[in-house]
């Protein structure tokens, strides 16, 4: 990424659907931004005072923190009253008015703070300070929150967009190799719903993991909140194609209790044979597809247990994308760049999720 000189020199800024987005080098810029510890609850995922130093020093400067464990247990809605009753007490003091929530972690963080933010004293100012390259590449961006319901992911939400998101280098790098593989599958959603440049971009870099995804970050979240922009409450369909990959991604993370990202990277490889195979995608444009996939490590897997037909069913059934339980909104590639909104009866996703290997 090049960063301009000057007084800029550290320091990119955008604006997009309501937030500031920040991008800094180092840890110790982000004690420059505007967030004053007197009027802030931090909420943070507890596991960063292993993670960075640099980190611990910094939350010690806010009087009113909450720890917490990430993981879509935090999303529970049965458990949300309970965390409700403990940050009421210590953000006791702060005024409405004034009071900031600055939540630091990965998605369900987010998730959390976000939704809490949007409903506490009627709604809050929102920071994100996205901790995880998936949080950081997609889910800190566009203003969506959710709370899980029953076991099923992201039932209830709000939209409610940060006033900013700062992204730090320096503490994105602090993650394990794992979470940069993880943002692969979301970085390769982004490329494939939008094409152009972004993919040929992407098929030239010989970057990997961490320097792969700051070098495209930017350009990630700018794509993306192109999508957001046109329709920020998805009231028009338009933001649905952001689901490219996530209607069967959701089921295997489900059934296999893998992370997010990679769910997605799976969900992305069915999508490409269904789309081949139901005749959207010609076989030239998903070889080229499947290419981008495996040029950034990502490989398509086919586990030993299976779902059941009923069980898949049921799951297809509760996600949020399912518009009757007989049906789902079924984001397609009729070319790279160029998604399709079908209307597929769940029966036929299960058959095809048979003829793929996923259903015994």
């Amino acid at each position: 990424m090049t960063y301009p000189s000057g007084r800029e020199q550290n320091e990119l800024l955008m604006e997009s659907s309501q937030s500031q987005i920040f991008f800094l080098r180092t840890f110790a810029e982000l004690g420059q931004r505007q967030l004053d510890p007197a009027y802030s609850l931090l909420i943070y995922d507890r596991k960063l005072d292993k993670v960075s130093s640099k980190f611990r020093s910094w939350r010690k400067k806010f009087a009113h923190q909450y720890a917490v464990n990430a993981g879509e247990s935090l999303k529970d809605i049965a458990k949300f009253s309970g965390h409700v009753a403990k940050i009421a007490k210590v953000s006791d003091g702060i005024p409405a008015r004034k009071l900031t929530i600055i939540a630091v972690g990965g998605g369900s963080i987010g998730d959390f703070a976000g939704f809490l933010a949007s409903v506490y004293k009627r709604g809050v100012d929102l920071v994100h300070v996205p901790s995880t390259w998936l949080a950081a590449i997609d889910s800190s961006h566009g203003g969506k929150t959710a709370l899980n319901v029953g076991g099923a992911k992201n039932q209830i939400g709000t939209f409610y967009p940060a006033s900013k998101v700062i992204l730090v280098r320096e503490l994105l790098f602090a993650q394990d190799d794992r979470r940069s593989f993880d943002a692969l599958g979301e970085l390769a959603k982004i490329a494939l719903l939008i094409g152009g440049s972004l993919v040929r971009r992407l098929e030239k870099s010989h970057k990997h993991g961490n320097e792969l995804l700051w070098d495209f970050l930017k350009d990630a979240i700018a794509a993306k909140m192109s999508v957001v922009r046109k329709d920020p409450r998805e009231k028009t369909g338009i933001r649905q194609i952001l689901n490219l990959g996530h209607t069967l991604g959701h089921a295997f993370e489900a059934k296999y209790g893998w992370p997010h990202g990679f769910s997605i990277s799976q969900g992305l490889f069915f999508t490409i044979e269904l789309s081949e195979g139901f005749g959207l995608l010609k076989s030239n444009e998903a070889d080229r597809a499947m290419s981008l996939l495996s040029h950034l490590g990502l490989t398509p897997v086919r586990p030993q247990k299976k779902f059941s037909a009923s069980e898949l069913t049921t799951l297809l059934s509760k996600d949020k994308k399912s518009d009757r339980a007989a049906s789902v909104t079924f984001i397609a590639l009729s070319k790279i760049g160029k998604p399709q909104r079908v209307e597929m009866p769940i029966r036929d996703l299960v058959s095809e999720a048979r003829r793929q290997g996923w259903v015994r």
